[in-house]
């Protein structure tokens, strides 16, 4: 039996924008992926949440491809460009689906080359809420924590 550690802080209350950039400063990071909706990425929430970044020099690439009950081809092409843009964290910025969007493209970038030839991972994607047994499977001693969530298939999508 594999027992899971995630650390989280949350920072809460009015304001708590603000906080953003120098917290993440202050850890080290340099480059975000800030994974959204096309709803968010058009509202007035974004430049909010930038502003901080921007003061504190800290880039970004805006990912906004996620859908409602984010799509296996969401994830991938998040990984796609964390791995591009050279990105060393994450940023969800929405609801439910850009924070497991966000979840997911963290545990496929850090812990698996490949998810279509990885054993285990294929079967966590098609056994939905049985993935624990599976992910025991993969290499955990990575530098990134593990964060869990888990993903929808659309009808015509093949693995």
């Amino acid at each position: 039996m594999a027992t899971f550690y995630v650390p989280s802080v949350n920072l809460i209350g009015k304001g708590v924008v603000n906080e953003v950039g120098p917290y993440i400063k202050e850890l080290g990071y340099k480059k975000a992926l800030l994974v959204t909706d096309k709803f968010i990425e058009g509202s007035d929430i974004l430049p909010k949440v930038l502003k901080p970044l921007d003061a504190e020099g800290i880039e970004y690439v805006i990912f906004s491809d996620v859908e409602p009950n984010p799509t296996c081809k969401n994830v991938t092409d998040g990984v796609a460009a964390l791995k591009e843009h050279g990105c060393d964290f994450i940023i969800s910025l929405g609801g439910g689906s850009p924070q497991d969007a966000a979840s997911c493209i963290s545990i496929i970038a850090t812990m698996v080359a490949n998810h279509r030839t990885t054993k285990g991972f294929t079967s966590l994607l098609k056994k939905g809420c049985q993935w624990l047994r599976s992910i025991q499977q993969l290499e955990l001693q990575q530098k990134s924590p593990l964060t869990m969530s888990l993903l929808t298939k659309n009808a015509r999508s093949r693995w």
